[in-house]
């Protein structure tokens, strides 16, 4: 995995999501010398998220896409979109749940706990199944991630019942669709190109 993430980019989709990963390193620094400590955090905290296709050997498509949502992601919490946008909370948490949960489960394919994709032992309730328990597991992790913040920093979190159930339903159906993406879509670079 380390060679992906070392290997210079060759197509324009992988210069445009490496250049991504570089400014949203940057903005974390401009983050927390204009805005503060807790948009910073923000920012860092998706860092590993934006790594991570390239370290998997993602398609330059499938990457830019991914480091895109994962910066939506987060730039939509730093700037109140959440907030002020109805309903762009749910569409969030089901794209970038379809792409973690891809990544997820990918990841575990690389370690050899799932098979691949593409491997002959490989069915689509495989991707049904577990990129729909790593969506939601990662889902809720995520949940605490907000009550933490709403408890414990001065930030204003949305933090109720209905908000919990209708994110973790929309990262179920996001991971869902990811799950059955996965047998259609070919994500990874090719093995002589990864």
């Amino acid at each position: 995995m380390i060679d992906n993430f070392l290997r210079p980019p060759r197509t324009a989709t992988e210069w445009l999501a490496d250049i991504a990963r570089v400014l949203a390193t940057l903005l974390t620094f401009v983050l927390l010398f204009q805005l503060g400590i807790f948009e910073a955090g923000i920012m860092a905290f998706a860092l590993p998220g934006l790594m991570l296709p390239k370290f998997m050997g993602l398609s330059g498509a499938a990457d830019l896409f991914s480091v895109t949502v994962i910066l939506v992601a987060a730039l939509s919490n730093i700037f109140g979109l959440y907030a002020t946008i109805p309903g762009w909370d749910l569409v969030v948490h089901a794209v970038c749940t379809a792409v973690i949960a891809t990544i997820g489960y990918l990841l575990l394919a690389r370690l050899g706990l799932l098979p691949m994709p593409e491997a002959r032992e490989y069915t689509a309730a495989h991707g049904l199944i577990f990129s729909t328990m790593i969506g939601l597991a990662l889902g809720a992790a995520w949940e605490m991630v907000e009550w933490i913040g709403f408890r414990f920093t001065p930030a204003d979190v949305m933090v109720d019942y209905d908000d919990t159930v209708t994110d973790l339903f929309a990262d179920a159906l996001g991971a869902l669709i990811a799950g059955a993406a996965l047998a259609r879509l070919r994500v990874l670079k090719p093995p002589r190109d990864a």
